[in-house]
C-alpha cells in the first residue's frame, strides 16, 4: 500500500474549480470550495476483488464503523439514488462526538464524493470533505481515498492522526472488500 500525504490548501484550490479534482476527474461543481487552514491527503492500493464488491463496500454506510479510525456509528438520516445523509459518532477516549455527511454516489463513474453538512452540528469538525475513486485494474480494482479536514483542534494535534487514519481506512476497505464483504 502506498499513501502520500498532500498539502490540503493545494487540493483546496484545484478542488475550488467547478469540475475539477486532482486527478482531473469531474465532481459535482458544489461539491468542494476553498477551505483555509484544513490538512489531509490521497492514498490508494490495489485491491484484489471485483469492482461491484468493492463498491459495496464504500457505500454499506451503516456498516462504516470499522472502516474510518474511531467511527463507532453510522446512521443514514436520508438517501436516495444520488444522495445520502449519514451521522457518525467518533469515540476519543472517553469523548465521542457526532457530524453528519452528505455522500454523492456516482457508481457508473465509480466515485463516491462526500463533504460534512454544515448546516448541522458537527462536534469538532468545521469542514471535511473528500472523495473515494474505484478503478478496474485487471481482476482487482485500483482505490484511491482522498480526504482533507478542518477541525476546532490545533493541527499540530490532528495531523499524525490524520495521516495514519487515511492508510488505515484504505486498508480496512480493501480487507473488507477482499474478505467478499
Amino acid at each position: 500500500m502506498r499513501a502520500t500525504a498532500a498539502r490540503t490548501a493545494d487540493h483546496s484550490r484545484q478542488w475550488s474549480r467547478p469540475g475539477s479534482t486532482p486527478g482531473g476527474a469531474a465532481v459535482p461543481p458544489t461539491a468542494f470550495g476553498l477551505v483555509e487552514r484544513g490538512q489531509g491527503g490521497t492514498a490508494l492500493t490495489l485491491v484484489n476483488a471485483p469492482l461491484e464488491t468493492v463498491w459495496r463496500v464504500l457505500v454499506d454506510y451503516p456498516h462504516h464503523s470499522g472502516l474510518y479510525p474511531r467511527v463507532t456509528s453510522a446512521e443514514v438520516l436520508e438517501a436516495d439514488a444520488d444522495h445520502a445523509l449519514v451521522r457518525y459518532v467518533v469515540g476519543l477516549g472517553p469523548f465521542s462526538f457526532g457530524f453528519h455527511v452528505n455522500n454523492y454516489p456516482d457508481e457508473a463513474r465509480g466515485r463516491l464524493v462526500w463533504r460534512l453538512d454544515r448546516d448541522r452540528r458537527n462536534g469538532l469538525f468545521r469542514d471535511t470533505w473528500g472523495y473515494w475513486q474505484v478503478e478496474p485494474r485487471g481482476e482487482g480494482v485500483i482505490l484511491t481515498y482522498a480526504m482533507a479536514a478542518r477541525t476546532a483542534l490545533p493541527a499540530f494535534l490532528t495531523r499524525g492522526a490524520e495521516r495514519d487514519g487515511l492508510v488505515e481506512t484504505l486498508r480496512a476497505v480493501r480487507e473488507r472488500a477482499e474478505q467478499g464483504r
